[in-house]
């Protein structure tokens, strides 16, 4: 799978999505292209590691801590699950995502959350899968499917980002709500992956700073 999502004004989604939605569009012939780097989504893993580890962190934060769990333990299930409080704590993390974490690594260790099989399983089944384990949440599993898996019809409702320029695009003056996001994607289908691609750069977002956004359903108190 390659390793950059990419779409342009004159693929097929864009043109499909701008015959379906003339606002979304007036917003592609406006952003022009869209790209964003897969970075670490090459390894399903480490991208889940680092969706739990910076829920509620800045982008810069979220990537030291990160980049310390690799260099100190190993980004691997079975070092993180055999990780001590100490070293998980050392690294940054607080208490609760420690166990999030550690949570997350037995649960791939028991085939409980298959990041192989996971390719034969519908999104939903993944969403259902991925939100069983503690610390992921549905804007953790919408971010799996887009950036790891790199699925087409995938839409997140409760993204910061998503909401306020679907806001914008609907001329609410506000940003818009979970509902209102999902209502509107109804006229993105099959394509709703390239609309919220190009709503994040509306956004003025990059990769990182969709990645690290604060999500309070996935996060619980530290």
């Amino acid at each position: 799978m390659p390793n950059t999502i990419r779409y342009t004004p004159d693929d097929e989604p864009s043109r499909a999505l701008a015959a379906a939605d003339p606002r979304l569009g007036a917003l592609i012939a406006r952003v022009g292209g869209v790209e964003f780097n897969r970075n670490d989504g090459s390894d399903r893993f480490a991208m889940l590691v680092r969706g739990v580890a910076g829920q509620q962190l800045s982008g810069a934060a979220a990537q030291h801590i990160f980049d310390r769990l690799g260099e100190q333990i190993g980004m691997t299930p079975e070092a993180l699950a055999n990780a001590s409080d100490e070293q998980l704590l050392g690294v940054g993390l607080s208490h609760r995502k420690a166990e999030y974490i550690r949570d997350l690594s037995r649960a791939v260790l028991t085939c409980e959350v298959d990041l192989v099989g996971v390719d034969e399983l519908t999104d939903e089944q993944i969403i259902e899968q991925l939100t069983s384990v503690r610390g992921i949440g549905p804007w953790t599993a919408h971010m799996f499917l887009l950036f790891a898996l790199h699925r087409p019809d995938v839409i997140a409702p409760g993204d910061l980002g998503i909401r306020q320029a679907t806001g914008r695009l609907l001329e609410l003056g506000r940003e818009a709500t979970p509902a209102e996001v999902e209502a509107a994607a109804e006229l993105w289908r099959p394509y709703r992956s390239a609309a919220t691609f190009y709503l994040y750069r509306e956004a003025g977002m990059g990769r990182e700073a969709v990645r690290t956004e604060a999500r309070a359903d996935d996060a619980g108190p530290e």
